[in-house]
């Protein structure tokens, strides 16, 4: 994760501690947190989109694990059906707490090299905070949703790499 969590950092400075924790938990636990209804999770897909389609594309941003994110931003409309089954694929999820914890370790210690935009104080201070109430997922930041106004999916990369290769090639 060291090098997903620079990359991170440079791509949005203003991210604190827990959208990098965020970042850890996604990883390590997929998506399967996020859908109790697939019906619902598709209209809500499609809700945020219209939402954002007409704003500038941003490009799916690999975050190990076999998972990408895939922004919603500028999404052609014909490439939500693989944003779905690819987002669905994720909540198998590979979960590892002791990986994760691990990468949890690797935000503090690249805090304390100067390497996130944060000092390690922070960064354990805010580590501390969200282990009190157990391992989960957690929100972006309010510094990250108002700087970034996030819209994404977190989405299986082969899922999602294969539905894409299959509607260029018009199956």
């Amino acid at each position: 994760m060291k090098d997903i969590f620079i990359k991170w950092a440079k791509m949005y400075p203003l991210s604190q501690p827990v959208d990098f924790i965020k970042l850890a938990y996604q990883n390590r636990f997929g998506t399967g947190h996020m859908i109790a209804d697939r019906q619902e999770a598709e209209k809500r897909l499609f809700e945020e989109w219209r939402s954002v389609k007409d704003m500038p594309r941003e490009e799916e941003t690999d975050i190990g694990g076999g998972y990408c994110i895939v922004g919603l931003k500028g999404l052609p409309r014909r490439l939500l059906p693989a944003v779905s089954a690819a987002f669905v694929a994720a909540a198998s999820g590979k979960s590892s707490e002791e990986i994760f914890m691990g990468s949890l370790e690797e935000i503090k210690d690249l805090a304390r090299k100067g390497l996130l935009p944060f000092d390690r104080q922070k960064a354990r201070r805010d580590i501390d905070r969200y282990l009190a109430g157990g391992i989960r997922p957690t929100s972006h930041s309010r510094q990250y949703k108002s700087a970034y106004s996030p819209a994404y999916r977190v989405a299986d990369m082969a899922v999602y790499r294969q539905y894409k290769e299959n509607l260029s090639k018009g199956e």
